[in-house]
């Protein structure tokens, strides 16, 4: 079992944990750019993320979008397995840059009623 004192205190340290050492994990590489507004609502922007680079240069075709929301998936597990309830939505512009949403306002007003 793992000691209290290793718990997430706050949004922004989960934030800081996915995008340095579970991104890095996953794709060899820091998420490129974290932003927040301080509500809840955080937006992490990878400039060249690998699974786009390797499928498909269709921001829209079926494939990319299938394992961009795989990913998606994942990044709602982790939040939510760290107790913070989220939803996870993702925006391609243009090929290979991905940026992710992850809103834990929303979720929380959702999962209180």
């Amino acid at each position: 079992m793992v000691p209290d004192t290793y718990r997430f205190t706050d949004e922004i340290g989960i934030m800081k944990y996915v995008c340095k050492e579970l991104w890095t994990s996953m794709f060899s590489k820091q998420i490129d750019n974290l932003r927040t507004n301080n509500s809840g609502i955080f937006v992490l922007q990878d400039n060249n993320f690998k699974i786009l680079s390797q499928i498909s240069d269709d921001p829209n075709s079926a494939t990319t979008l299938y394992y961009v929301s795989f990913i998606c998936g994942m990044l709602k597990g982790v939040v939510s397995n760290l107790g913070y309830p989220n939803t996870v939505t993702f925006d391609i512009k243009s090929t290979p840059c991905c940026k992710f949403q992850i809103n834990m306002s929303s979720a929380l007003v959702k999962s209180s009623k």
